[in-house]
């Protein structure tokens, strides 16, 4: 068993410009192998003696006072804050003393905070052997580098396959391995139910890049959401940088709002790993909040999902943009308007050129051109309009606001699914108080389905049904035309303002893009 020399007791103090009044107890000890001293440091409150006892992690002192820590076989060391609220202490340990787990318990008037480490010492031979070991080869490295055999039997296998899948490509240095070594001994006991999670972030926080005191600044919810993810995945590349992932997923998992959700992905853009160009290129911040109204309350794993989601939320394309240029009674009734999540957007969008390079020859490019030029509908980051893309029930919703400037006001109406601060709500909950939308007999509206080309064909007469006309289509699948939107359909086919597919309506299909944009496109300019 190696044995290391005790390093003389000292101080060291370090400045910074942080208020110190009301400063939380906070500790961080790691074992410097180089220098065989334990540094211990933090935060405290100024003014009062900072006591620190250090022991083997197998005694059960998680409750004892100063008092009772000190009958205990322990080393202890006296300090005090400085005026910024900062400690730090290297102190040296038992020649006597073997390899291991340890903890150093800190108090400070009532307060104690714990902190858990390795001791021991890596030689160049070992650090190599850590380094080239696969995950069996290193368990059985684990008793020299201070794992004792109850642990290691316990928890041997688990870490060791976390410290291989964490190495970096270059091999850990002794600092590394330490740490991940420490964080690796948290991870295995909260995965297996013999810590809390508040257990966890005490002891072992400042080797998990988390702070303590951020940690229990969060919710309950966000807490337990956090305990769920770290004990039902596996570390990533890093453990120590493991539960600070698992953290921040669940609070994207758990974020209360649009705006909270939006400043905490955009915040953490870099760690998330997401490209911000197709979300940059969108035009107002109305529409850069709906990116977040599809991606939020939903149950992520990994920041990898979250990333796919969210990229995928944005290249999406947003099908309308708030408000119509020309002519009052549009989204707002005219001016400017204030987007529910604190935007604001023009009615008096400039007219853009419309040049579609997937609409070129199309069928519908002439209503395409005609409908973005009056920012009633608009492509996607990429310079595309995707015509074949299937239209939702929201969506064309406000569509048909914004095109037959249906004004929208505080109604009445709601749905089990549309909620107040969704995008959509102002226009289905206007459509709803005009009896031009229905929901479905469990109340709700499903505004995330595809609309169909005969529900479409049934919103659209509700609008215009009033047009004085006797002509009427028979299409070879009348058949199978529900018949609540059988006068809808063959009517707007007399019209001429739906075109069916070889005699054909498909009614059952989803509208696409194009199809939309040319029904829009004919009834703009209609009487009613």
């Amino acid at each position: 068993m190696k044995k290391i020399i005790i390093g003389a007791l000292t101080a060291a103090i370090t400045v910074l410009n942080v208020c110190a009044a009301d400063i939380s107890l906070d500790t961080k000890a790691v074992f410097d192998s180089s220098y065989s001293l334990l540094k211990v440091s933090g935060n405290a409150k100024t003014g009062e003696d900072i006591n620190i006892v250090v022991q083997s992690y197998e005694i059960e002192s998680d409750k004892l006072t100063l008092d009772e820590a000190n009958t205990l076989e322990a080393v202890f060391n006296m300090t005090t804050a400085d005026k910024d609220g900062l400690y730090s202490v290297s102190m040296g340990l038992p020649e006597v003393w073997s390899e291991g787990i340890y903890k150093a318990l800190v108090y400070q008037g009532e307060e104690n905070k714990e902190s858990w480490f390795v001791y021991t010492d890596i030689t160049p031979e070992e650090l190599d052997e850590i380094n080239s070991s696969d995950a069996s080869a290193l368990k059985a490295e684990l008793p020299n580098v201070g794992i004792n055999t109850a642990f290691n039997d316990k928890y041997g296998t688990e870490l060791s396959n976390l410290l291989v899948s964490a190495r970096p490509a270059s091999g850990y240095t002794k600092e590394e391995f330490l740490t991940e070594l420490t964080a690796g001994i948290g991870l295995c006991m909260i995965k297996n139910g013999e810590i809390s999670i508040e257990e966890f972030v005490e002891r072992f926080s400042k080797h998990l890049e988390t702070e303590n005191s951020e940690f229990e600044g969060f919710s309950e919810e966000v807490k337990r959401e956090a305990e769920r993810l770290v004990k039902m995945q596996t570390a990533g590349q890093k453990v120590s940088g493991f539960f600070a992932d698992c953290l921040l997923i669940a609070r994207i998992n758990k974020a209360e709002s649009v705006e909270a959700l939006q400043k905490l992905i955009i915040d953490n853009s870099v760690k998330l790993g997401i490209n911000l160009s197709a979300y940059n290129a969108i035009s107002t911040d109305y529409l850069k909040a709906q990116v977040f109204e599809k991606i939020i309350g939903k149950s992520y794993t990994t920041l990898n999902d979250i990333k796919n989601s969210f990229e995928a939320a944005a290249s999406s394309g947003i099908i309308l943009i708030p408000g119509v240029s020309g002519g009052g009674g549009g989204a707002s009734g005219g001016g400017s308007s204030s987007g529910s999540y604190g935007g604001e957007y023009s009615t008096d969008a400039p007219v853009k050129e419309a040049g579609f390079p997937d609409m070129d020859g199309h069928w519908a490019a002439e209503a395409v051109k005609n409908l973005a030029s009056k920012n009633i509908i608009n492509g996607f980051p990429d310079g595309t309009f995707m015509p074949e893309k299937s239209v939702t029930r929201a969506e064309f919703s406000k569509m048909i606001c914004l095109a037959k400037n249906i004004s929208q006001g505080s109604y009445g109406v709601s749905f089990a699914d549309v909620s107040d601060n969704a995008w959509y709500s102002i226009y289905v909950k206007a459509l709803s108080a005009n009896n031009i939308v229905n929901g479905f007999s469990d109340g709700t509206f499903r505004p995330e389905d595809n609309i169909s080309r005969q529900d479409a064909a049934v919103i659209v007469w509700r609008i215009i049904k009033n047009s004085n006309t006797e002509s009427k289509t028979v299409f070879s699948d009348e058949s199978e035309i529900a018949d609540y939107a059988k006068e809808a359909v063959s009517k707007l086919g007399g019209l001429g303002i739906i075109n069916g597919y070889n005699g054909y309506f498909n009614p059952a299909d989803n509208i696409t893009r194009a199809e939309a944009a040319k029904i829009l496109n004919s009834i703009m300019n209609s009487a009613n």
